[in-house]
């Protein structure tokens, strides 16, 4: 008897395991809800660029500038605020020497050289990228301190 109660409830509990795994959440990020916020009211602050320094040592610096975004579906122009919102930027907790903040100056006007054209693969916005360091040019001041140092 007491062995058949037993066998039952390990079935019961491995059924009720394997149904639960089932229905849990998945990896997949769903930004459709996010993406539909920002069609609907998108953020009308002026930024026009996210800026991302990272302080290498006391005079070297590397850097990311992200500008032109445009959400991907609707062909509508975003601000850095809604592109800084949408990629978790204001969530995420960086170490101490890197800095990511919006800006309302283009990565242009910041002094950073080229820009290509992108699409980022998880939120659905095509923007410019830019990069700043020893190789490709170096940091300007006024990139620097629209990171926040």
């Amino acid at each position: 008897m007491k062995s058949t109660v037993i066998k039952t409830l390990i079935i019961a509990l491995a059924l009720g395991f394997v149904g639960c795994s089932k229905t849990g959440k998945t990896n997949d990020s769903d930004y459709s809800g996010l993406l539909a916020s920002i069609l609907a009211a998108p953020a009308p602050d002026g930024t026009k660029s996210v800026v991302k320094i990272t302080q290498l040592d006391s005079v070297s610096w590397t850097g990311v500038c992200f500008d032109s975004f445009i959400i991907a579906n609707s062909g509508v122009s975003a601000s850095g605020t809604d592109f800084f919102n949408a990629t978790l930027g204001a969530l995420q907790s960086a170490p101490p020497l890197v800095l990511e903040k919006t800006s309302k100056s283009t990565c242009s006007s910041l002094g950073f050289p080229g820009g290509i054209t992108q699409r980022s693969t998880d939120n659905n916005f095509f923007y410019k990228v830019y990069y700043c360091n020893p190789d490709v040019g170096v940091c300007t001041f006024s990139a620097i301190q629209a990171a926040g140092f």
